[in-house]
């Protein structure tokens, strides 16, 4: 059995044979990335999901922050301009 499979198991998720985008009814969809390119292939898929109950697309994207200071985020650690513009620019696309 592989991790995932266990995870899924121990979590009650369900496996991804069960996950067929054909029968999902969702109020929602959310796409996330932590600082990659959003595959097309996962933007259709949700696009499809959503399609098919009209619902929403949320694109959620993670900014790092790259440290802490007295175990506190350190301000001078937050994205620089350009990496919040990246950012932004991966979620339009």
């Amino acid at each position: 059995m592989t991790a995932s499979q266990l995870v899924r198991r121990r979590f009650g998720g369900a496996s991804a044979a069960a996950a067929d985008p054909e029968t999902l009814t969702v109020r929602a969809v959310l796409l996330a990335s932590e600082n990659r390119q959003i595959p097309p292939a996962a933007v259709d898929l949700a696009a499809r999901i959503a399609k098919r109950s009209d619902a929403r697309v949320h694109v959620f994207s993670i900014a790092r922050i790259w440290g802490t200071s007295l175990g506190f985020p350190n301000p001078g650690l937050f994205p620089n301009k350009q990496e919040w513009a990246e950012q932004r620019a991966m979620v339009e696309q």
